[in-house]
């Protein structure tokens, strides 16, 4: 969790995940599993409205071991009971996680940029990946831009082609590569995920509330939003705040985790995401979609990642990017 804490048990919490987050990036540096046991750790808002330690732990690596593994998520105090010898728990243990803590099975996180056609935000390379235009607004000196996921491009200079509605109908309008980072440059330490693009049609500027501020009580489900290139509109819950997630290639830091649910796929990478009623966090910017676990094989994600707008506005996005014009 990167956000204040609002209550006594918001700040104990800040500690469990502050542990974990160290103890799950030493082992990224000291291991080389290629199935890694555990994707990333955070917070779990709880069916009894409490927030509680989060792991998100490996598939692959659990389907290794012949032992029978729950599906569904466990709080580690349980788990202990009924695997206490199983690596993972053991393994858990010596990271210090609480009995209270959350294990969550998920497969390995991928990047949601994909290869097709009928985009919104393609790289003009030898490649034809795609993604989804997500924030739209300026650059500090009042060029139109947008904002999609850092993956979808290799740095400042790439050209992408816009897939945008004019009179009805679609066109392509040119965009340049202005501000770009992505994780996978600066693996196994997590980081931002997010490209800046200079576009010649007019921005539609969007209704919203500013970024997604700190939760407080009472905590209660935040139901959100998002458009995606592929997916089109879709409704979801956020089930978790994740400190780092990811592969050994590329780690997220700050995601909001949505799911287990189906809304997005590959293609949808960069979907602005955006709270919806009921809740006090209607129309209020939670972030772009960059990436989530699914079943080989498939293509669909079952949890989905979407990396928080005010982090990454404050962790250099802001330099290069703003949602009004300049005065």
């Amino acid at each position: 969790m990167w956000w204040e804490p609002q209550d006594a048990e918001t700040e104990r919490l800040q500690g469990d995940v502050r542990r974990l987050a160290e103890s799950y990036r030493s082992y990224l540096t000291d291991n080389d599993d290629a199935d890694l046991l555990a994707y990333g750790v955070g917070a779990t808002l709880t069916v009894d409205g409490t927030w509680a330690p989060l792991v998100l732990a490996g598939r692959e690596f659990l389907d290794r071991d012949r032992t029978a593994f729950p599906e569904a998520p466990l709080r580690l105090g349980l788990l202990s009971d009924l695997l206490p010898r199983h690596r993972l728990t053991t393994s858990l243990r010596g990271w210090d996680a609480t009995s209270e803590t959350i294990v969550l099975p998920v497969h390995r996180p991928r990047s949601a940029c994909s290869v097709s056609t009928g985009d919104q935000a393609r790289a003009d390379a030898d490649t034809d990946a795609f993604a989804t235009v997500g924030m739209v607004g300026f650059t500090p000196i009042g060029e139109p831009a947008m904002v999609t996921a850092g993956h979808l491009v290799h740095g400042n200079g790439d050209r992408v082609n816009i897939r945008g509605r004019c009179g009805g109908q679609y066109r392509q309008y040119p965009g340049e590569v202005v501000a770009w980072s992505d994780p996978a440059s600066n693996s196994p330490a997590a980081g931002l995920d997010y490209a800046v693009v200079t576009v010649d049609p007019f921005v539609r500027q969007l209704s919203h509330n500013g970024t997604m501020a700190s939760p407080r009580p009472p905590y209660i489900p935040m139901n959100v939003a998002g458009t995606g290139a592929v997916s089109g509109y879709q409704v979801g819950t956020v089930s978790g705040a994740l400190t780092q997630v990811g592969d050994r290639h590329r780690q997220w830091q700050d995601c909001w985790m949505l799911g287990p649910c189906h809304l997005l796929r590959p293609g949808d990478s960069g979907t602005l995401v955006q709270g919806r009623l009921p809740g006090g966090h209607a129309d209020a910017l939670f972030g772009h979609f960059v990436g989530g676990s699914g079943w080989p094989g498939q293509s669909v994600f079952h949890h989905l990642y979407v990396q928080d707008l005010e982090q990454t506005l404050n962790g250099g996005l802001a330099n290069s990017f703003q949602m009004f014009p300049p005065t």
